[in-house]
């Protein structure tokens, strides 16, 4: 039988389909997968070219003997080949990957992208790019206060990762705010990852209405064999940017924003615009007009009451009220503060 692939690349076809040990892929499986792909290839041409492929130092694959057939895999501390070559500014990628996302990807993710990360040293160190060196060059600076969260077990986000990747439902001990802990049947249907903290989104039993889910205030977690029924149409992509429902919107309707601001937030709100409708006017020396059509949210709300010296809300007059009886509040808390 005549191949009517290149050798080339079948070896290169075939050294893709060969996984990192503990798992394993059997000769003919291998065979199969150029076949259904159209590639005329037999299983003794296959062997041959794992033979050839294993005795060149580059690829170290390793195979077991099962029956008359053989399982090849690559040891699983084997180095990735990828061409191109990884460069200084992969691994630089690569590099922050590892030091910002171990918190918050599963253990499997991880693991799988573990020779990465190692030819990422290797590539750096290469380079002359010294460990000392990319830590003084690049930080990241989270917004806010540099609150603490709690930190949560590693069962408890590898059973609540599998449930969401498996699309299986989770049996689950859940204590919502100032409440007692309560079991819950959960299908999960995505992980939001906001500040530091992590979210899972998902319904409970029967019911369709989606909530959010603290992971810090989980204690026990179960992975089901039931699949997860999702409700019709749900989009995680529409329910976070589209509805905003984690920026805690006071309705879906949108509705036009009028600010007064000074001059010292004029920039601000030229690089960071409310919304892309937005103008901005002179009233008076020193004074802008903002005014923009959206969706009023409770982080709006949050935001300018934290500006409320530089800022005014002229509408809507919902929320100018609210914002006046949050200040009022605030104001009475501090009736009996001297100012020099």
């Amino acid at each position: 039988m005549s191949s009517d692939l290149s050798p080339t690349l079948r070896q290169w076809f075939i050294l893709s389909r060969i996984p990192r040990y503990p798992n394993s892929v059997k000769t003919s499986a291998i065979k199969d997968y150029l076949n259904s792909h159209g590639h005329d290839v037999s299983s003794r041409m296959v062997q041959r070219d794992l033979d050839a492929l294993s005795s060149i130092s580059l690829f170290p694959l390793c195979s077991e003997s099962e029956g008359r057939s053989n399982k090849w895999f690559w040891p699983a501390s084997s180095k990735v080949i990828s061409f191109p070559f990884m460069d200084t500014s992969v691994a630089l990628s690569f590099k922050l990957a590892r030091e910002y996302l171990v918190n918050l990807l599963p253990v499997e993710i991880l693991s799988d992208l573990e020779p990465f990360f190692s030819q990422a040293n290797d590539t750096l160190k290469a380079s002359g790019f010294l460990e000392s060196d990319w830590s003084e060059k690049v930080a990241v600076i989270h917004s806010g206060p540099n609150f603490q969260p709690d930190p949560v077990e590693d069962d408890i986000k590898q059973h609540i990762y599998s449930a969401l990747f498996l699309n299986k439902q989770l049996l689950a001990t859940y204590s919502s705010k100032n409440k007692d802990p309560r079991d819950y049947v959960i299908h999960p249907l995505g992980l939001v990852l906001k500040s530091k903290a992590t979210y899972l989104v998902g319904t409970i039993n029967s019911y369709s209405d989606v909530r959010q889910f603290s992971i810090k205030r989980f204690s026990q977690v179960e992975v089901l064999s039931e699949d997860l029924v999702p409700p019709d149409d749900f989009s995680l992509n529409n329910y976070v940017h589209e509805q905003r429902e984690f920026q805690y919107p006071s309705s879906q309707h949108s509705q036009v924003i009028k600010l007064k601001a000074s001059q010292s937030l004029l920039t601000f709100f030229t690089e960071n615009k409310v919304a892309e409708n937005q103008t901005i006017k002179e009233i008076s020396d020193g004074l802008y007009q903002l005014e923009a059509r959206t969706v009023i949210t409770e982080e709006l709300s949050w935001w300018l009451l934290s500006r409320a010296d530089l800022v005014e809300v002229l509408e809507p007059e919902s929320l100018r009220n609210q914002i006046f009886e949050r200040i009022s509040k605030a104001i009475e808390n501090y009736k009996d503060c001297v100012i020099d």
